[in-house]
């Protein structure tokens, strides 16, 4: 019997531990199932985290591309954008220019006009002329230059000009006539004066190199001087060897005058006609006019006359 008993326990502990060695290889094979999944897992998740972040590298670099291009293309827009700008602004700056020039040269126009105005609009230089009440104590006896001749103004005799051939004529003699002529100024009205009917030039020449037919025109038939073309014509008249041949101002017709180097050149040794009465302006002496009634009244033969 305790034999049996003996055996019995013997038994049951083979027993136990082949249960124990069975229960040990199950574990060892769940082990390895779960190492193998847990490292298959890991593996996966790996591999996923690999291709995530290859995923996020590719995405990465797209971005790095699509950047790149997007800056590539705000380059080229900010440059295509500058170079609109600058040729904007260098053709706004062209037509400013041009605006500019154009308003310039108006301007420059402008000024030449007023200049050229300013120029021919001078006033008339005072002379010695009779004194009167009524234009009867302007008469000197010619049917050109009697009271129906002359204005009173400011009480003095102003020359109104001719009025008829038959006046011409019969103050200087047949072949003249009464003609309107261009003022010796510029732009100044001109005024009708007795002149030698022509119909050429030749007929106008007075046998002097300053009053030849190159010094005229024949304009509906009156002799309309143009001026003297050169020193040389005017120094080939008898004793006026030391004048020249100018212009007043630029544009009005030239004649013949004193040559100067001096105002002292100009003194004709009255006082109405000395170095206060001219101006030596380009070698020539340019009569600015008389200064005072006395300056007038001192000239022979003048003992009334006044200066306006």
């Amino acid at each position: 019997m305790k034999n049996l008993l003996n055996l019995l326990a013997l038994l049951c502990t083979c027993l136990f531990l082949a249960a124990g060695c069975s229960d040990g290889d199950g574990g060892g094979d769940a082990d390895t199932d779960a190492d193998a999944d847990s490292d298959t897992d890991a593996d996966t998740d790996s591999d996923a985290d690999t291709d995530a972040d290859a995923d996020s590298d590719a995405d990465t670099d797209s971005d790095a591309d699509t950047d790149a291009d997007s800056d590539s293309d705000t380059d080229a827009d900010a440059d295509t954008d500058a170079d609109a700008d600058s040729d904007t602004d260098a053709d706004a700056d062209t037509d400013a220019d041009a605006d500019t020039d154009a308003d310039t040269d108006a301007d420059a126009d402008a000024d030449a006009d007023t200049d050229t105005d300013s120029d021919t609009d001078l006033p008339r230089n005072p002379s010695c002329v009779p004194p009167c009440t009524t234009p009867a104590d302007c008469d000197l006896g010619y049917a050109h230059f009697d009271e129906d001749n002359y204005a009173c103004e400011d009480g003095a005799c102003v020359y109104q000009g001719c009025n008829t051939d038959q006046e011409c004529q019969t103050g200087l003699g047949a072949g003249y006539v009464c003609a309107l002529m261009p003022s010796p100024l510029p732009g100044m009205e001109g005024q009708h004066n007795c002149v030698q009917g022509c119909a050429s030039a030749a007929d106008c020449d007075l046998g002097t190199a300053p009053w030849d037919s190159d010094n005229y025109t024949c304009d509906d038939g009156a002799c309309v001087y143009q001026g003297c073309n050169s020193d040389q014509e005017c120094q080939a008249v008898p004793y006026q060897d030391n004048s020249v041949c100018r212009a007043m101002v630029e544009g009005a017709t030239a004649y013949c005058q004193v040559r100067c180097q001096s105002i002292a050149d100009c003194d004709l040794g009255s006082p109405a006609y000395d170095t206060d009465n001219y101006e030596c302006d380009a070698g020539a002496c340019m009569f600015t006019g008389c200064n005072s009634d006395a300056e007038c009244q001192s000239v022979p033969g003048r003992p009334t006359d006044i200066c306006r």
